[in-house]
């Protein structure tokens, strides 16, 4: 990537705590015993520089719970803090953008139920609803979200060269709260921004450059072969009617940086972009759990996603126990206390009753930076009833269908994926390959290489079969087969953030990178 695309990236500067006590009716006051001023500095860099002053930090105490006699709210019900941004311009013609963020690093429940815990930045040192720059409620938020306070404010030397500007950030619990459960909370808030010399792009900047559905790929430009297309479904059992936009064809510009490692973007769906690994992480079984363990009901391992050996090595920081279903910090039991599988390890045949487990360590892992880019995400299990004649439609409507094997669950909530049969089968659509697109049983007839999804060995779906207990695959060969406990590749996925911004674009030499 061009390393001249500079992208700054603001220290951390806030943190708010607040512990609430007593009362039912919470109500925040700010006290401060002395002003800590924090200077903020971005990174410099050729052109221009970004500088903010924000007031004192709020400590742990600073905000406390004051009577219920309040009647209405007033400058002593909320925690203030002054915000001096300095962006400095010091060439000619050159526009910087600016955005400034609370990143939620702790949140309780009874807080984030509320819809009148609320936050304001303003230009008004008076009122938290007068000059108005952005607003809104935490309500739905948890720890790793954000809030963006600016969002691609944009600055110009044609106007100014050096900009001082002040705001106000208010945050405070509104006096119609009378919900007990905000009591007893705890918040932990950290001021952080990125300033930038190109415009990033945006989800919806990804969709604008979209190709329309009746664009066939032979009649598309080289830089159009290289954008989504616009793909529209209609609605089945688990999702309503709803329009994506996938990446076709075998050399799209969907590159992207994410965990230290090159992957690639599949498309957008339900405003979030979904991303597969470039590479595999390897060769292993979906699931190896032998009869009566978990939900196996064979030898061969259960197709069952949500107690799956493969997905607890995949989310090894979100554990989704089902009911019943316990660990112990190294393996994980089901409700009769039979192994099904220990922690940081690859997927293995185990007995009921065994009392160890056959450990080849996984070297793979999500780190830091990444999980604070993703989110939970629904996959759908809908599954197929046979691999013959099935075209892209027919694998999506599948997929988010109710039918399933032995009582299987229809949809799992979690981090870490695999892409859908469909996924790949959308790959061949507009006339990129019409033999792999409508039968992809067929593909083998056809040229499976013109998807970039595609790859010279076996690779493991998320989908699975609804009259075996089986899950799909993609076969080296093209088609489309179904196994479960055979050692094929896994290449993981995830969706980011919808809030997410990149910049590059999104060529092997270029790729996008996260960069807020």
């Amino acid at each position: 990537m061009n390393k001249n695309k500079k992208i700054l990236t603001i220290l951390i500067t806030l943190t708010v705590i607040f512990t609430a006590i007593g009362s039912s009716l919470a109500y925040l006051s700010w006290v401060s015993s002395e002003e800590q001023k924090t200077q903020i500095t971005f990174t410099a860099t050729a052109g221009f520089s970004c500088s903010a002053d924000m007031g004192g930090v709020i400590k742990s105490g600073d905000a406390r719970i004051i009577p219920t006699t309040v009647s209405e709210n007033t400058r002593g019900n909320y925690i203030k803090r002054e915000l001096v941004v300095n962006p400095t311009i010091t060439v000619d013609n050159k526009t910087i953008y600016m955005d400034l963020w609370l990143d939620v690093n702790a949140l309780g429940a009874g807080l984030s139920d509320s819809l009148n815990f609320k936050y304001a930045l303003t230009t008004s040192s008076d009122s938290p609803t007068t000059g108005v720059v952005s607003s809104g409620s935490f309500n739905g938020k948890v720890a790793g979200d954000r809030i963006y306070l600016l969002d691609l404010k944009e600055y110009t030397k044609a106007t100014k060269e050096t900009i001082t500007e002040t705001y106000y950030l208010w945050i405070w619990l509104d006096v119609e709260e009378t919900d007990v459960e905000t009591a007893g909370q705890s918040f932990a808030f950290s001021l952080n921004g990125n300033c930038y010399d190109n415009l990033p792009i945006t989800v919806n900047s990804l969709i604008s450059n979209a190709n329309p559905s009746t664009l066939m790929y032979a009649d598309a430009t080289d830089s159009q072969k290289a954008e989504m297309w616009t793909f529209s479904h209609d609605a089945t059992e688990q999702v309503v009617a709803t329009t994506d936009y996938r990446y076709i064809g075998s050399s799209p510009n969907n590159y992207i940086t994410f965990n230290d490692e090159v992957w690639r973007i599949i498309g957008v769906f339900d405003g979030r972009i979904k991303i597969i690994r470039n590479e595999s992480i390897g060769h292993m079984s979906w699931d190896y759990k032998q009869s009566g363990v978990g939900s196996s009901t064979s030898n061969h391992g259960s197709n069952d996603w949500t107690d799956s050996q493969l997905m607890y090595m995949l989310n090894p920081t979100s554990y989704q126990l089902k009911d019943g279903y316990t660990e112990d910090g190294t393996y994980i039991y089901d409700s009769n206390g039979n192994i099904i599988y220990q922690l940081g390890c690859k997927p293995a045949s185990i007995a009921s009753g065994a009392t160890s487990y056959s450990c080849t360590s996984n070297t793979w892992s999500l780190n830091s930076p990444a999980l604070s880019q993703i989110g939970e995400a629904i996959y759908y299990l809908g599954g197929v009833s046979s691999l013959s004649g099935n075209s892209a439609e027919t694998y999506y409507a599948f997929e988010r269908g109710t039918s399933v094997y032995s009582g299987r669950p229809t949809n799992w909530t979690g981090l870490v994926g695999l892409m859908y049969s469909s996924d790949y089968v959308y790959t061949f659509a507009n006339g990129v390959d019409d033999t792999c697109y409508t039968d992809i049983n067929n593909c083998s007839s056809g040229t499976p290489r013109n998807s970039w999804l595609y790859i010279s060995n076996s690779q493991w779906f998320i989908s699975t079969h609804n009259s075996h207990a089986l899950v799909l695959y993609g076969r080296s060969a093209g088609a489309v087969g179904n196994d479960i406990y055979s050692s094929l590749q896994v290449r993981p996925v995830v969706y980011l953030k919808s809030d997410i911004k990149l910049q590059g674009s999104g060529t092997s030499d270029d790729s996008y990178e996260i960069i807020g």
